[in-house]
């Protein structure tokens, strides 16, 4: 014959509360605050910065907010992935004002140097910066390849991969 002892409902509610009472679980790492500062010295180091904000959590940082280019975007992951114990970044920033669609850009930037007669200029777009590549006749048609694809409609920045030939 077996026994089975009940417990009141009652009884049971008290001992799962103080066991989980008594050993609080830690939200995050002991060099979450440490993580925290630097990133917040960052942040204040650079104007560009103002509309961003940081959480860290178990060496994790999550990036929010907006920012204007692609490049400062990307420069800030990168600055805060190399933190000390930094395990990974979260880069939710957005682009403010928002990128043109980059098949839109494309085809802008692909009419302008049609435009210009420097269709051998190779390029990518992403979020609104414009890669350029390629070789030019000289120093006057590269820069002029960079001026012209700058004041193209939906350009935020753009880098120059472009060589002069013979030099």
């Amino acid at each position: 014959m077996t026994h089975r002892v009940v417990f009141p409902l009652a009884l049971l509610l008290a001992i799962a509360f103080l066991t989980t009472s008594a050993y609080p679980r830690r939200k995050g790492s002991r060099y979450d605050e440490e993580i925290r500062s630097a990133v917040a010295n960052i942040l204040k180091s650079h104007s560009e910065l103002r509309n961003v904000k940081s959480a860290v959590d178990d060496n994790v940082v999550t990036l929010t907010g907006s920012v204007e280019l692609d490049s400062t975007r990307e420069n800030l992951s990168n600055q805060v992935k190399h933190i000390k114990h930094v395990h990974s970044v979260r880069n939710e920033l957005v682009l403010d004002p928002p990128a043109p669609p980059d098949q839109t850009l494309y085809g802008r930037v692909r009419q302008t140097l049609a435009d210009i007669r420097l269709e051998s200029i190779t390029f990518k777009v992403h979020e609104g910066a414009v890669t350029l590549s390629g070789i030019v006749r000289n120093q006057k048609e590269r820069q002029r390849a960079i001026e012209m694809v700058r004041t193209t409609e939906g350009v935020k920045e753009v880098l120059s991969h472009l060589t002069v030939a013979g030099e």
